[in-house]
């Protein structure tokens, strides 16, 4: 049994468990999709000036340490299996549009993404409110309000999404 010392609340379902590493495009994708190997983003803060960083790794490396292996081997898995025919199809030019009856699914899939995105930079950028990741959990849609961006760029310029 681990120590209570050792574990922490899951950012989803608030349990004290012990956090397993959560990867934010599953391992199940690569070789699939198109990735560099340089995960770049742009930040506007509504100036003319943009802040672009670029970091030496794949979006198959960027993970967080806040989710239960409950969370992540459960609901969140079934979340990307829904999906991943689309997001194949989507990122590697077969498809443009999302079919209509898998619409909510993709806005899972990427509230999921964006919300852990989040924190992934918490450090640069601080992390999505608490709450959002509750109730994305207990509604398992987006939290009322919530919008993801999200648009076709050439040469995956911006892999990885921005956290503006």
């Amino acid at each position: 049994m681990t120590p209570v010392s050792e574990q922490r609340a899951c950012v989803f379902c608030g349990d004290l468990r012990t956090l397993t590493k959560e990867h934010l495009f599953r391992d199940s994708l690569q070789g699939r999709i198109p990735a560099s190997r340089t995960l770049a983003r742009e930040r506007t803060g509504g100036s003319a000036d943009a802040d672009r960083t670029e970091m030496p790794i794949s979006i198959f490396e960027l993970t967080v340490r806040a989710v239960c292996a409950r969370c992540n081997s459960g609901w969140m898995n079934a979340i990307d299996s829904e999906i991943e025919d689309v997001l194949v199809a989507l990122a590697n030019g077969s498809r443009r549009d999302i079919p209509p009856q898998r619409v909510v699914a993709f806005a899972r899939w990427a509230t999921r993404v964006a919300l852990l995105r989040t924190l992934s930079e918490r450090a640069r950028n601080g992390d999505a409110h608490e709450s959002l990741f509750h109730d994305f959990y207990g509604r398992q849609l987006p939290p009322a309000g919530t919008v993801v961006r999200m648009g076709l760029l050439r040469n995956l310029a911006y892999e990885g999404g921005s956290n503006s």
